[in-house]
């Protein structure tokens, strides 16, 4: 039985499909057709046989109600194929030595579907996923987690292009919140770290650094009617030597802490 199957699937009526293809290797002159065989555990195989081991094209059904429909080679799946777990989800697509193993569709009865490449049962390369609330991922995946470039977009609008890591934000990227907020820049475990560029709707911006998702270290805050600091931060907050520019172009050079005046940075 395939080996990553962990939930059961639903005992539906399948027939070996004529359209399946053999998989590549057989030797289609030692196939031989037989009745369905029945194992002692109570599970049966119908379909082709080379010798004593299944091989060839056939339906395999297990006592619980798991099914497989497809190509054999050497006793297990190979080429093409169907695996249906007993409550409905199942995997349909490439198999190599009894594992999902190429290009595949894996499809959750709740409604979430993935879409794409496989590698020894897990999601490896490109793929796209949806899910039922309308949240969408296209991109990359490094043994079944988002791992390298890649978009999500969630249901409420908000979006993320750029670096993942196991299935976290992190590298160069862009995340849009459903408010209009933007934030360009590095990512590390999900939060803004580094060096970046952060837009509000109302026109105010942020350009420096981050740490862990607070305005830390050089960067330059600015006003939408012109006002501008440019200076050190730490914890979000002007912290440290730094120039205020008036809007009517005045500059003021302080030294500011966490008690001193702050100018509306929200």
């Amino acid at each position: 039985m395939w080996c990553c199957i962990t939930q059961d699937n639903q005992d539906t009526e399948l027939t070996v499909a004529a359209s399946h293809v053999l998989p590549q290797g057989i030797d289609v002159g030692k196939l031989e057709d037989r009745p369905e065989f029945i194992y002692p555990d109570g599970s049966s195989y119908v379909g082709q046989w080379n010798g004593s081991k299944r091989e060839g094209t056939g339906i395999q059904v297990w006592k619980d109600g798991e099914r497989y429909t497809g190509g054999w080679m050497a006793d297990q799946f190979h080429g093409n194929g169907r695996f249906e777990h007993q409550n409905g989800d199942f995997y349909e697509g490439e198999f190599d030595a009894g594992a999902a193993h190429g290009k595949g569709t894996y499809q959750q009865i709740g409604g979430a579907k993935y879409v794409g490449e496989w590698q020894q049962d897990q999601k490896h390369g490109f793929g796209e996923e949806a899910w039922p609330d309308g949240t969408r991922y296209s991109g990359y995946y490094v043994r079944g987690e988002k791992s390298g470039y890649g978009e999500l977009l969630w249901a409420d609008g908000s979006s993320y292009r750029g670096g993942f890591l196991k299935k976290q934000i992190h590298g160069e990227g862009e995340y849009i919140w459903a408010d209009g907020r933007r934030f360009q820049g590095q990512w590390v475990a999900n939060q803004m770290h580094g060096a970046g560029t952060f837009n509000w709707p109302d026109g105010r911006s942020y350009k420096g650094e981050y740490y862990y998702d607070k305005k830390q270290g050089e960067g330059a805050f600015e006003w939408s009617d012109g006002r501008r600091y440019t200076g050190q931060w730490k914890d979000g907050q002007q912290h440290g030597k730094g120039i205020f520019r008036k809007a009517d172009g005045q500059s003021l050079s302080e030294v500011w802490g966490f008690q001193a005046r702050g100018f509306g940075l929200n």
